[in-house]
């Protein structure tokens, strides 16, 4: 038995434990005191298989992504703005160098970012676009899905602002098509920087009319052009209808370009004034004057007539002058200042006429729109305004046509008349009365034909084939019979 002897009370415990280790520890085969007792070899504990690794399961696509763009507008003084936004996407397509952000990397902060995107000139086209708004604090957020942004291509986006001129931002960005879908909704972040804008006031009014009008005139109304390279672009940057009553407008321009403005009302002469850079331009009360004009009568074969005259200023087309346009109207930038393209009037039952608003220029006068008569346009004489005696008596004949459509008189027929003369075709149209009569003011020099036009209830027409007129000299009347 192995103990352990020790003196005094470690003996004792000493003693104590071997005792009882003797108690539970099994016999022991007795053997030589030289021979050692076998020893046995510890026994190696294998260590347990270690479990498979969890298999990734990866993050299920949405079928859907989104794509949101949220962002602020600010002035350049970080003041915010609202105003309605559209964004839409531009056709050029642009290389992945030139992509300023990627939606859908994630491991990349390009969606995090914030961008900062200044105005820019794009005259983008906005027909197919997402729109939104920015409120007071200036934040929106519009959702772009609709767009299709699947080809690196510029976002475009314009802010409106009432009686403001629109402010237009790009933004170069692409999908990463390798981590698209990866998450239900992307959203971008741009902050719309909108340059500071200066103020031109002002108040346009016309001096009191002569007699009281059966139709009151239409306020006057200001456009203003951009001014580059030494003159005024074609198209007008901005335009504003004057206050009907007090005549008053508020323009906001750009401060870092040249503009120049002018006020227009019909039957009065343009006044045009050149905007330099500043900050305000306050042009005080502007009174418009009537111009020199052109008064007369017109007559077609010694009777007078009710048509329209037009004044056109002359060789408004030639490289001294530039035409620019507003609303549809035309104007002629002499170098001086602005000027009507043309003016027209209807002249009354007995032919009286005057033609108002224009310069002392040269014009040409022009006759067409005879009331209950097809006339073409015709250029009839030069004349420099002022001037109160011109007779307009353009070298035409009357023709009367009686029209029969298969032996019946064709009342309220449309018809297709042909002008071929030195400077081209003339086509225009013009419909038999209740008895089946047209009347025409055609030009000699040149060839006239008429055509039956497709009925207009929407039944099929057949062809007819076109009539000859032969007008004789000018000033003459005639009446033809015309079968179809």
């Amino acid at each position: 038995m192995w103990f352990a002897a020790g003196a005094g009370p470690e003996g004792e415990s000493a003693v104590a434990l071997a005792s009882a280790t003797e108690l539970e520890a099994p016999p022991v085969v007795s053997a030589s005191l030289d021979t050692p007792a076998p020893t046995q070899e510890p026994q190696r504990a294998e260590p347990p298989p270690l479990p498979p690794p969890p298999t990734e399961v990866a993050p299920a696509r949405p079928v859907d992504p989104r794509i949101v763009l949220v962002g602020e507008v600010r002035g350049q003084d970080g003041s915010p703005l609202t105003g309605k936004l559209r964004v839409s996407r531009s056709n050029t397509r642009i290389g992945g160098a030139g992509v300023r952000a990627w939606i859908g990397d994630l491991e990349s902060a390009s969606v995090a970012e914030v961008h900062t995107l200044h105005a820019a000139v794009l005259n983008a086209d906005y027909s197919v676009a997402a729109v939104g708004g920015a409120d007071e604090r200036g934040r929106f957020r519009i959702d772009l899905t609709e767009l299709l942004l699947t080809q690196p291509s510029s976002l475009v986006i314009k802010l409106e602002r009432e009686g403001l001129l629109p402010v237009e931002f790009e933004w170069p960005l692409a999908l990463d098509a390798a981590r698209w879908g990866l998450v239900e909704v992307y959203e971008i972040r741009a902050e719309l920087i909108v340059p500071a804008r200066c103020e031109v006031v002002g108040r346009i009014v016309a001096p009191p009319e002569p007699e009281v009008r059966i139709h009151p005139r239409p306020p006057p109304s200001v456009a203003i052009f951009e001014w580059v390279d030494g003159g005024p672009q074609v198209a007008a940057s901005s335009s504003a209808s004057c206050d009907r009553s007090s005549g008053d407008f508020r323009v906001q321009l750009e401060c870092d370009r040249d503009y120049v403005l002018v006020a227009l009302l019909e039957g009065f002469r343009p006044w045009t004034r050149r905007l330099d850079r500043r900050d305000f331009v306050d042009l005080g009360r502007v009174v418009l004057e009537r111009g020199e004009s052109i008064a007369g009568r017109a007559r077609v074969a010694g009777e007078p007539v009710s048509g329209a005259v037009r004044a056109r200023f002359k060789n408004a087309s030639a490289g001294e002058y530039t035409q620019c346009c507003i609303a549809g109207r035309w104007l002629v930038w002499t170098g001086a200042g602005f000027e009507w393209e043309s003016q027209g009037v209807v002249s009354s039952a007995d032919g009286r006429f005057e033609v108002s608003g224009l310069a002392p220029a040269s014009y040409t006068l022009e006759l067409g729109s005879m009331q209950n008569a097809y006339a073409s346009a015709a250029s009839l004489i030069d004349v420099v305004a002022p001037s109160g005696s011109v007779e307009l008596g353009p070298r035409v004949c009357r023709v009367e046509l009686q029209v029969f459509d298969e032996g019946a008189l064709a009342a309220g027929r449309t018809l297709e008349i042909s002008e071929v003369g030195r400077t081209g075709t003339i086509i225009g149209t013009h419909r038999t009365d209740a008895n089946g009569v047209a009347t025409l003011w055609v030009d000699p020099a040149r060839s006239t034909s008429v055509a039956l036009a497709p009925l207009s209830d929407g039944r099929e027409a057949r062809p007819k084939s076109p009539h000859r007129i032969e007008c004789a000299a000018p000033g003459a009347a005639l009446s033809m019979r015309v079968d179809f």
